[in-house]
C-alpha cells in the first residue's frame, strides 16, 4: 500500500478472472473467486456478506464521501486501486498556496458528522453522541471532542477534563465556517 497527500493505492498479486475485463466488473457481473475454499469460509463466517459486491460498493463509498470513484488497474501479474482524494481544510481557499501543516485543522469526515451534529445548537455530550449514532462515551470524548477542541472547532462550557454534569458543547465560529463550506 502506498498513501500520498492525493492518493492511497493498494496492490495485490494475481490477476482479474480472464474473461472479466475490468469495463465489466464496474458493471454487472458474476462472481468468480479464485479461492472457493477460502471464499466459502469467509462467506459462512459473515465476514463476506454477498458475493461479488466488493467494486459496486467501493465505488459507492467513495461517491457517498465525495471522493472520485476508485481506478482499477492490472498488468497481468497484479491488480492495483488507486483512491484519489484532497483533503478540506477549515478557512482553507484550495487555491491559495499551501500552508504551514498546523495552521488549519484537516477536517476528517469523523470531525464534519461531529460539527454537523452540534451545528447551532449547545448540546451535551450524551446528546450529540445520540445524534451520531456513537455509545463509547470513552471514545467519543477521546477521538472526537477533545481533538475539535485542541483544533479550535468546538468549544466547551466549563473546563475540558470537567467532569460537570451541565457541560454542553458548542461549535466556534472556525467550526461554524466548515459547516458553510
Amino acid at each position: 500500500m502506498l498513501a500520498t497527500d492525493d492518493r492511497v493505492e493498494i496492490e495485490n498479486s494475481g490477476t482479474f478472472p480472464p474473461d472479466i475485463t475490468i469495463e465489466k466488473l464496474l458493471g454487472g457481473h458474476n462472481s468468480e473467486p479464485q479461492n472457493l475454499i477460502v471464499a466459502n469460509v469467509l462467506y459462512k463466517s459473515a465476514v463476506l456478506e454477498s458475493w461479488g459486491r466488493g467494486i459496486a460498493l467501493m465505488v459507492n463509498e467513495c461517491r457517498r464521501v465525495g471522493i472520485p470513484d476508485p481506478e482499477f488497474h492490472t498488468d497481468g501479474n497484479a491488480v492495483w486501486i488507486v483512491f484519489h482524494y484532497t483533503r478540506t481544510t477549515v478557512g482553507q481557499d484550495p487555491t491559495a498556496p499551501p500552508q504551514h501543516p498546523y495552521s488549519n485543522p484537516t477536517v476528517t469526515p469523523q470531525l464534519g458528522k461531529l460539527l454537523s451534529a452540534i451545528g447551532n445548537n449547545t448540546l451535551s455530550a450524551k446528546e450529540i453522541m445520540e445524534k451520531t449514532g456513537m455509545k463509547d462515551k470513552r471514545n467519543f470524548l477521546k477521538n472526537y471532542i477533545h481533538p475539535a477542541i485542541n483544533s479550535g472547532l468546538v468549544l466547551s462550557l466549563y473546563p475540558i477534563g470537567s467532569k460537570s454534569p451541565q457541560q454542553k458543547y458548542y461549535l466556534t465560529d472556525k467550526g461554524k465556517g466548515f459547516l458553510q463550506q
